[in-house]
């Protein structure tokens, strides 16, 4: 349940401003720490919220729905990022040196990462442990202050998260490193009008718009991770078996609340009819209800909204195959809905907004080139996902997202190495990964001289004589 404030704008300002300045104290204290010191911190971190494992699932499992396996899902891949950006800062962020040209030969060049400072979360509540997370783990690697404001629908999860880190380091200094806003949708505001440095939010393209708009105010840095609607490509050399499984679960989890979720699905011909045969099969064995697959939506009315939007876009290009009705009297179906499954006869047909649900629309296509061709003017580039024994690598280029899976789904989230994040109206900036880690850093180039040149190039007083060289050695060199 959402929990509605009374808290004046006034008062909500206040507490935003008190916790950025308590941040930035903490922050001063944190930067001056040795990489190595900031990853014993920050494993602590990770044991904490392994060890409140039970905590966190009942919590989500209380606030969302979600299920038990799932959410165990989100807390293992937390831990993983979190141990990773740890263990991986100082590789990737520590001074580097880099090879001079001729013009600056007499100098030593070399790049300092250094961090923002205080960095706000704002977090979703379709994945409320595992995508905030991402954002937090990078940022507090890096050497920055996090403010973390959950959704208003999983506020107690980001509650929890904030106090396994306050019971970790309850009488150190980096108790305030990482702090909590409520969910009220008024502190996101007021978080992205402060004086922070950076600012990372996850959520719908529209609310993007919103944030970015406001955070322009200050000049203040974004990342934004919205929706997509994310194509699935099946060529005839797939194995289907596997195909049909792995989008099964992708496109349904979470009550298909998920925005790397397959949604569109291209299949080439020869294939096709099998396929489709096998995906309706497989669908038609999900019951959120009997068989617990899934849980409820999170949002009040989310059914009737998303059945609002599949009947919206029918048409004679577009109509449904498969769909299993809730019975009317089942007073545990409470904001569930059983899987749809679209067909589309037109390749080019582009579905105009995000369907948040247990959605797929299905299409064949003559080959997979020229469905990608197809999607290039989509407003979405999250993620993708290719079925085929041979043809990955060659079509991974084609692809307009920022990540891609191949003969999998989602595995790019999962691993710590990858960046996650998109393109277009899904977004840009990236957490997790060597990415995630200078997406909430910034460089600074240093450059020392060495020795002195035979003669100045940046003094006045050149003679026509050292022009004279100057120029020759222009036209005699590479540079």
């Amino acid at each position: 349940m959402v929990n509605i404030t009374t808290t004046s704008i006034e008062e909500v300002i206040e507490e935003v401003s008190f916790k950025v300045e308590r941040a930035r104290a903490a922050q001063t204290y944190w930067e001056k720490l040795s990489f190595t010191k900031r990853k014993k911190v920050l494993n602590i971190f990770a044991e904490g919220i392994s060890n409140h494992c039970d905590e966190l699932t009942n919590t989500v499992l209380n606030e969302t729905g979600k299920k038990e396996v799932d959410t165990l899902l989100e807390i293992a891949l937390s831990v993983t990022h979190l141990r990773w950006s740890a263990r991986n800062a100082r590789r990737y962020l520590r001074w580097k040196w880099r090879r001079s040209n001729f013009l600056t030969a007499n100098n030593i060049a070399s790049v300092i990462w250094k961090p923002y400072g205080v960095v706000g979360v704002i977090g979703p509540w379709n994945y409320p442990i595992f995508t905030p997370m991402g954002s937090i783990s990078s940022a507090l690697a890096a050497g920055n202050a996090v403010i973390f404001k959950p959704s208003p629908y999983s506020e107690a999860i980001g509650k929890k998260l904030v106090e396994i880190w306050e019971k970790s380091f309850a009488k150190e200094n980096y108790l305030y490193l990482f702090q909590f806003l409520p969910g009220d949708n008024q502190y996101g505001i007021e978080l992205s009008k402060a004086k922070i440095n950076k600012l990372s939010f996850t959520g719908s393209s529209k609310t993007g718009r919103a944030v970015m708009k406001t955070a322009a105010e200050n000049l203040t840095p974004v990342v934004i991770e919205a929706g997509g609607m994310d194509p699935v490509f099946v060529a005839a050399d797939a194995n289907i078996a596997k195909a049909i499984t792995a989008i099964t679960w992708s496109a349904m989890s979470n009550s298909g609340q998920t925005c790397i979720g397959a949604t569109r699905i291209y299949v080439e011909s020869p294939i096709y009819d099998n396929f489709k045969v096998g995906l309706i099969q497989q669908i038609a064995n999900i019951d959120p209800i009997l068989n617990g697959d899934y849980g409820p939506m999170v949002l009040p009315g989310a059914p009737q909204q998303i059945e609002g939007q599949v009947n919206n876009i029918l048409g004679k290009d577009l109509r449904i195959i498969f769909q299993k009705q809730i019975p009317i009297n089942d007073k545990n179906a409470t904001n569930y809905l059983y899987p749809i499954i679209l067909e589309s006869t037109d390749p080019n047909y582009d579905i105009p907004e995000e369907i948040f649900g247990p959605v797929v629309v299905l299409c064949k296509v003559e080959s997979i080139t020229n469905a990608i061709a197809h999607l290039q003017n989509s407003n979405f580039g999250l993620g993708a996902s290719i079925w085929s024994k041979g043809q990955g690598k060659k079509l991974v280029p084609q692809i307009k997202a920022g990540m891609i899976s191949i003969n999998s789904v989602n595995t790019y989230a999962g691993a710590s190495l990858l960046p996650f994040g998109g393109v277009g109206d899904s977004g840009f900036g990236r957490i997790h990964g060597i990415e995630g880690l200078k997406e909430f850093s910034y460089p600074v180039a240093v450059s020392k001289q060495i020795f002195s040149l035979p003669f100045e190039l940046t003094s006045f007083g050149k003679t026509k004589t050292k022009i004279s060289i100057f120029k020759k050695i222009i036209k005699t060199l590479n540079i």
